[in-house]
Parts: structure tokens; sequence; C-alpha cells
């Protein structure tokens, strides 16, 4: 009866047994046979002289191409099989001879190759269980190492094996004994090299470096060969269930008991206790619980047996959930931790900081938009959990951001006050998707409100015209951005004032002067003006220089201007004339001084107006002017 366990690391290979023995003589290596072949698909190594039955027997086989040979050695059980890829490598095998063992053993490759052989016999081993423990190695520097291994029995031989790629020889660890070393010199390829120690008590026994004459690619193996003294059985490993805290019971009784049938006792159990006691508390997790005795007629054997005691916890972990609300950032993204959906967590034996929270989910982006629920777990130390549910609601709070193109000035020409363009949506800026059918722009022209989708093209008038575009995303949020065209109109109106105009003042007395109304001019002005001045009343004798103004929208001005002539047509009328007047000459000079009288007369530009005298047989006085 009897409990192992085995653990892989790496290439090497452990085994444990929980067991113990007393202090027995170790087995005794008696000697080997050993042969080598060269590029061959089989062999045969001879019995070791003086085999007998009961005899240990170790088979060992160094091959040259490694993994690519299979070893087919028929009526032995084998230990080991480890090889450094396809440069070389080393296999294990045992027996417990019989009464009729042939006189060599027969093997076979499944490849051609060079190899090595080696059968060693050991007396004094355990008859049914021979081997304590093994490990092996393998590497490619300059030492060859048989890795170390821990012995689970008092009074081990350990042998040591070490080969490599080449036909080399070998130097001894420290403290070992060589007992054979067989390189394969006429194929060059491989080596084998064995050397023993005895390892007095049960523990590690360290690695043992053999230095060889050519280093290559190698693998080595260390082989503990257990005593056949007495095997007391130790217990099998136990489990108890409880509530974070175990009051030990006593195993003493349980182990005289396991160990009652047991024939090879060569006396009786004197004195024995238990380490811890029983009584004492004991935590979760694995214990160490140790057996000690003493047997009356072996001298300096006490009882030392080991087993483990797990105290296990089964009661679960308690944890309470949360359900929580997130907004995405600006890439759309938002992770989170434990915090936000579990509350609290708890357990009977476990410290908060022990506890393994696990939640359902930790990264969030668009495509989680809206409600996910998802389970959280918590797990403590023993492996106990709990689970809840959470109700996780992303959320996009963030809305589009909108880049308009530069506000623009555009100019009108002289037949046109409006002008055409076009405009392209916005680029955009989103951390999840444009609902494409929301994009829509609005622009104020005066006091027009024009609203659209997408792209458009548009005819604006002189002016400053608003242009806003919107867009949301398919949560609701909705981005803005804006810019202005501006038209301006540069150009002043153009006018055409009517012709030089002669009119003809009124005959009525006194007015010197007629009553005149201008045509409008002809105005060239695409954009809208107003006349700043009409032209009409009433004009005196003589030239007007007269002038239209026209203003645009824009302010901008325009001139014209033409001659208006007011000219006087009607002749004056003498009314009445000085009456007839009689002088005497007086000085006898035949002269005297005349004084006419007032001359009477009507006209309708009574001004500058002259008159001349003319005597019957005389001569005209010339022009004086009129006295009106």
């Amino acid at each position: 009866m009897k409990n192992r366990f085995r653990f892989l690391l790496g290439l090497s290979f452990f085994y444990f047994q929980c067991v113990f023995n007393l202090n027995a003589q170790t087995p005794i290596y008696a000697g080997a046979s050993t042969n080598v072949g060269l590029s061959s698909t089989s062999g045969i190594v001879n019995k070791p002289g003086g085999t007998v039955a009961g005899d240990l027997l170790i088979a060992v086989f160094s091959l040259e191409k490694g993994s690519d040979v299979n070893l087919t050695f028929t009526g032995w059980t084998k230990l080991t099989e480890q090889n450094n890829g396809t440069d070389v490598g080393l296999e294990s095998y045992y027996k417990i001879a019989g009464t009729s063992e042939p006189s060599s053993y027969s093997f076979t490759f499944s490849t051609s190759g060079n190899w090595c052989a080696s059968l060693s016999r050991i007396t004094g081993a355990h008859p049914s269980s021979p081997i304590d423990t093994y490990n092996g190695t393998m590497g490619s520097s300059g030492n060859v190492t048989a890795p170390s291994l821990t012995t689970s029995y008092n009074s081990a031989l350990v042998l040591n094996y070490y080969t490599n790629k080449k036909a080399a020889t070998y130097t001894a660890a420290a403290g070992t004994i060589e007992q054979f070393d067989i390189p394969n010199i006429v194929g060059d390829n491989p080596s084998l090299m064995m050397a023993t120690y005895e390892q007095p008590t049960a523990g590690p026994t360290g690695d043992k470096d053999a230095t060889p004459s050519v280093p290559e690619r190698w693998v080595g193996l260390q082989i503990a060969v257990r005593s056949a003294n007495p095997l007391f059985i130790c217990l099998s490993p136990k489990s108890r269930s409880t509530d974070c805290q175990y009051v030990l019971e006593d195993f003493q009784q349980e182990f005289v008991d396991s160990n009652s049938s047991i024939s090879a006792i060569p006396g009786v159990l004197d004195s024995i206790s238990q380490s811890p006691s029983a009584g004492s508390v004991l935590g979760v997790g694995l214990h160490e619980i140790t057996i000690f005795g003493s047997i009356s007629s072996v001298s300096n054997n006490p009882i030392n047996c080991k087993f483990t005691l797990e105290v296990v916890d089964t009661i679960n972990p308690q944890i309470t959930c949360l359900d929580t609300i997130l907004y995405l950032d600006n890439f759309g993204n938002v992770n989170i931790n434990s915090s936000y959906v579990v509350a609290a967590v708890s357990d009977n034996c476990d410290s908060i900081s022990n506890l393994n929270t696990i939640i359902g989910q930790e990264d969030f982006d668009c495509s989680d938009l809206g409600v996910n629920i998802f389970t959280n777990f918590v797990v403590d130390g023993s492996l106990n959990s709990n689970s809840c549910i959470s109700q996780v609601t992303v959320l996009d709070s963030i809305p589009p951001t909108l880049i308009c193109q530069n506000d623009t000035i555009y100019y009108s020409s002289s037949l046109e006050c409006d002008v055409s363009f076009n405009l392209a949506f916005p680029d955009t800026i989103e951390n999840c998707l444009i609902d494409q059918s929301s994009i829509a722009y609005t622009y104020i022209n005066g006091i027009n409100v024009i609203n659209g989708t997408g792209n458009f093209t548009e005819t604006v008038n002189t002016g400053i015209t608003t242009v806003t575009y919107e867009a949301s995303d398919y949560s609701g949020n909705t981005g803005y951005c804006s810019f202005n065209i501006e038209v301006i109109d540069s150009l002043d109106p153009v006018l055409i004032c009517p012709s030089d105009t002669i009119i003809y003042a009124s005959s009525a007395a006194n007015t010197c002067s007629q009553f005149f109304t201008a045509n409008l001019p002809v105005v060239t002005e695409p954009c809208g003006f107003f006349i700043q001045n009409n032209i009409s009343g009433t004009f005196t004798v003589g030239d007007h220089n007269l002038f239209y103004t026209a203003i645009d929208s824009s302010g901008n001005m325009g001139e014209c201007s033409f001659e208006l002539s007011v000219v006087d047509t009607t002749k004056p009328v003498l009314v009445s004339c000085p009456p007839n007047q009689v002088y005497d000459e007086i000085s006898n000079l035949c002269t005297d001084s005349v004084s006419w009288g007032a001359v009477v007369y009507e006209d309708n530009c009574p001004f500058n107006i002259t008159y001349s005298i003319t005597t019957l047989g005389g001569s005209p006085t010339g022009l004086q002017p009129f006295q009106p």
C-alpha cells in the first residue's frame, strides 16, 4: 500500500512517496555488464555475473539519435526516457531477477544508430518497490548534471548516469564512486558513465556534476534504490471540511491499525506520539502531521512518519453587486474595475484583500451602448465562489464635433447682385457613429430662413448669410458649427440723366421764371437702389446745372447731371411815354436843357431794361436804363 505523487517540472521529473523505513543496510552495487554498438538496429547486453533471484537489475541505454529512435526492451519495467532533441537520449529500465534469468538480454531499435548499454546488479533492494525516486535533465554546457532528487527512505543507494553526443570519458562528481565508463570509441558517439553514492537519511541529494573529456549536448539521470528493510505505511493524505478552523484529531491509533498486518515488522511499537498534538487548532490549508515512535527490537530506528492534512473551507464567500451608468469617452471607450459593479465582498475565512473578485466585463465601447447584463464572481482561497448580476448602462453624452469652413467673402458682378456657391457637409469628429439621416443645415439670408440636408448649392444676395450645420449621433447628441458668407457689392450705380433741356420763361408780368419737372434718370444697379433727389420746381431765367444721385443697398453712390436753360422770349411793353414838352430859347445859344418825363412799361422779367430817345430831326440820346 503506497501513495505516490508525480510533478512534471520542465524536463525534470520527481516522485514523492508517503512512507518511511528503519535505518537499514544500504543496497549494494554488485557489478555490471556493458556493451556498445555501431550503426545497428539491435543489440544484447549480458546478465551480470553472480545474479541470483531477488537481485535488482537496472538497464540504462545511451542512444545516438535521441528522439529519432524507439527502443524495445521486452519484459522490463521502463523508468525514464529523456532525449536531448535528436542528438542523444537516455533510457532506463528495471526488473527483479527471477530464478531462471537468461545469460543475455536482447533489445531492438526503430532506426539504425550507435549505442551504449549497461546492466547493473543491485543486492539488498526492496523486493516489491525497489525504486525510491528518480530525476533527469539535459543541457549543452561543459559539465553533465545528474539533477537533485529527494529520497523518501533512509539508507538509499543512488546511481548517477551521464551521457553525451561524443565518445567522451568522465570525471565523476565529488563524493561519488565511478563504476563504469564506456565511450563508444568505434562510432565516436555516444558515451555512458555511471557512479554511485549512499544517501543515509531521507531528503534532497543535491546535483551531481561530472566533467566530460569532450563537451557536447548531454543527458543526466539519478536513480535512488530503496532498502529491503521493513516498510511502515504512513497514513494517506486527509481532508477535513470546516468553518476556517479545525480542532486536530488523534491519528495515532489509526497509524497503529494501518500497520498491524505488516508481518515484516521485527518488533512492537514501544512508544508513539503525534505532532501537532490532538486538540491543536489548525487553519485552512495544508498541514504536515508527523507520527513519532520507536520499535523495541530495532535500535536507533525511530519512527518518523509524515502525512498531509488539508483543512478545507467549504463556505462560499459573499458578493453584492451594483448597477451603474457609464459614459463613453472621446474615443468611444470606457474601462472599469470592480468598484463600479461590486458593492461589497466578504468571506468567513479570507480577508477582503485575499479574495479574488472577477467582473464580467471591464472594457466597453460603442458596440455596448445600452443595457449590458453580466455576472460577477468572488473566489476565496479555498476556491469557493459566489456570483451576482450587474446591469451596466453605457451611454454616449458627447456630441459630434463639426468643423465648418472659414467665413467667406464674395463680390457681386456688375450684372448680378447675388452669388451662387456650393457647400459640402463639414468634417466631423465623433466617438461613435454619425446618424447620416440627421445631417442638416440652416442658413439665414436677411429675413429668410432656409433648411436643407446634405450638400447644397445656393444663391445668396448681398450682405451676410449665416450657414449653420448640425448632425446627431445615434445617442441623440447633436453638434453644430456655423460660418458666414458675405456678399459685397463694391460697384457704384450707373446713372444716365435726361439730355440738356431748354424751357421758356412765363410771359406773366414780373415772373421771370418757369416751373420744370425733370424725367428720372436711367439707373443701372443690380442690387437695388434709391434716387436721393427729385428735380421739380420753378427755375429762373438762365442756365442751371442739375444733378441726380442714386445710392444702392451697399451704400455705393452714383451721379449724373444735365443743363437746364430758362429763356425769356417775351418782349417788354411801353405803357406810356412822357408828354410833349416846349422849351423857349433864352440864351440866344439855340439850345436848352430838356427834362423828359417818365416812361411807363411792363415785362415778365423787369430787370436790366434799357431805352433810348430819338428827337425829330436829331440823333438818339443813347440807351438809358429804365426805372421801373
